[in-house]
């Protein structure tokens, strides 16, 4: 097992899944849970697995649609996909988050879109 992390800051994971819309500026637009962020990038499940497909490697992507508790700090967030596997991607700001994440711990409950 490979304990090395190699993210330069520690994510949060959220304690209630966030649904977001991302979309690439085109046509591609897929529904999708946050399931950790960090002031740098985040980690989304795509909620039908095939949405997944349309997003590439380094390909730039929006959070078009969020729920309101999230909607200040992510919605017209620019983010550019870093990796993917099956449903799940990581994506990383274009510019990092200029908030404190300390909130988003476990004791705060998010709404769904």
């Amino acid at each position: 097992m490979n304990t090395y992390e190699r993210r330069e800051t520690p994510r949060i994971s959220l304690s209630s899944l966030v649904e977001v819309v991302v979309s690439d500026g085109r046509d591609a637009q897929a529904a999708c849970r946050i399931l950790d962020i960090s002031p740098f990038g985040l980690r989304l499940e795509f909620i039908a697995s095939e949405d997944a497909e349309r997003f590439a490697h380094c390909q730039a992507l929006t959070v078009a649609r969020c729920a309101q508790a999230v909607q200040d700090m992510l919605l017209g967030k620019a983010c550019e996909v870093r990796w993917r596997q099956g449903a799940t991607l990581g994506a990383r700001f274009r510019d990092p988050l200029a908030v404190s994440l300390q909130g988003l711990g476990m004791n705060l409950e998010f709404t769904s879109l």
